[in-house]
């Protein structure tokens, strides 16, 4: 399990082979919250993914779409600080509306 400073209660919602979401709670609100943290690879990539991912899906308003909220680090460790709608990750809703 992570230690992320300001967060408590980590609980793993979701790890694939790059990345590992959490649901945790904020020390400064008490609001349940969703990290996104890189699992391996290049922290400078993720950094790059998650302020991409920042631009892209804080501009949609899609209901279930876990809206993403700052890009922190843990250390050296860059991680994705999202809200907690009990959605989907942004992935998943535009795999889901490809077109096979």
């Amino acid at each position: 399990m992570i230690n992320i400073p300001g967060y408590s209660r980590p609980e793993l919602v979701r790890e694939n082979q790059d990345t590992v979401i959490y649901r945790v709670q904020s020390a400064a609100t008490g609001q349940t919250v969703l990290l996104k943290v890189i699992n391996r690879g290049d922290p400078l990539a993720a950094v790059t993914g998650f302020s991409r991912e920042l631009a892209i899906a804080g501009k949609l308003a899609v209901k279930g779409v876990c809206k993403p909220l700052q890009v922190a680090y843990a250390g050296e460790t860059p991680v994705l600080v999202m809200q907690n709608p009990a959605g989907i990750p942004l992935r998943e809703y535009i795999d889901r509306r490809r077109p096979d």
